[in-house]
C-alpha cells in the first residue's frame, strides 16, 4: 500500500496550523487542513503537497525520515498548501511561501539536506571537486564530464554503489606518472583533432576526468 495513515502526523499538522489559523481566515475563510499520509513510494523526497485548482488534495511524508525531521517537513508542505489556497499558482518557493514559513515558525529552506535518504537510491556517489557537494545517481557523471550547476565544479566518482558494479575506478588510484603521460597523449590528440567537433569534445571530457582543466571550457 503506497499511502499509510498515521494519527501522529494528523495531530502534528493540527498543532502547527492552529497558531496561524486566524491569519489565514483573515485573508480568506474556508481553508481546511488536508489529509496527511506516509507514502511508501518516497525515496529521496522528504514530502509532497498535492494540489489541484488551489485546493490541497493531500500531503505525503517520507516514512524513512528521522523523528526530528518529520515536523519541519510537515511545516514545509503545510506552507505550500496555505499558499496554494490563498494565492493560487505562484512560484513554489517564492515570496509567499517564505512569508508563511516564517509565520509557521521555521526558516524557509527549499531543499532538504537529509543525506541518509540518498542511501535508499541505487547508484554511485559523486562529489563536486570544488565545493564537495555529493550526489548519488545511476548516470556515469564522471564519464560524461558533468559539472555542478552551483559552483561549476566537475563531479568525481568517490564511492561505487554496493548494489551496482563499479563503472570506473577512482582517479586517485592512478599513479601520477601514468596520469601525466595520459594527459600529454590526450593533449596531442586534441591538437590533431582541431575542426572535428565531436572528437574534440570527447577528448576534453577525458582530460577533465583526469583532472586537467587548463584552457578547457567547463560546459560541453
Amino acid at each position: 500500500m503506497a499511502l499509510v495513515r498515521d494519527r501522529g502526523l494528523v495531530r502534528m499538522l493540527e498543532r502547527r496550523y492552529t497558531p496561524v489559523k486566524p491569519l489565514v481566515d483573515e485573508m480568506r475563510r474556508g481553508y481546511e487542513l488536508p489529509a496527511i499520509f506516509y507514502s511508501t513510494r518516497h525515496k529521496m523526497k522528504a514530502g509532497v503537497c498535492y494540489s489541484i485548482g488551489g485546493r490541497t488534495i493531500r500531503l505525503t511524508i517520507n516514512p524513512h525520515l528521522k523523528p526530528e525531521h518529520i515536523e519541519p517537513v510537515i511545516i514545509h508542505e503545510l506552507a505550500h498548501s496555505i499558499v496554494q489556497y490563498l494565492h493560487g499558482n505562484v512560484q513554489s518557493h517564492g515570496r509567499e511561501w517564505r512569508h508563511w514559513m516564517y509565520k509557521l515558525g521555521q526558516n524557509p529552506k527549499a531543499r532538504h539536506d537529509f543525506f541518509y535518504l540518498y542511501e535508499l537510491r541505487k547508484g554511485d556517489w559523486y562529489a563536486c571537486e570544488r565545493c564537495g557537494h555529493r550526489v548519488k545517481t545511476r548516470r556515469p557523471l564522471e564519464e560524461r564530464g558533468a559539472w555542478h550547476r552551483g559552483c561549476r565544479g566537475l563531479f568525481r566518482l568517490v564511492e561505487a554503489g554496493k548494489d551496482l558494479p563499479p563503472r570506473k575506478a577512482a582517479l586517485d588510484v592512478m599513479p601520477a606518472s601514468d596520469k601525466s603521460a595520459k594527459i600529454k597523449e590526450l593533449l596531442g590528440q586534441l591538437k590533431q583533432a582541431q575542426g572535428m567537433k565531436a572528437e574534440s569534445r570527447n577528448i576534453r571530457r577525458q582530460l577533465r576526468m583526469l583532472g586537467h582543466t587548463g584552457g578547457l571550457r567547463h560546459s560541453l
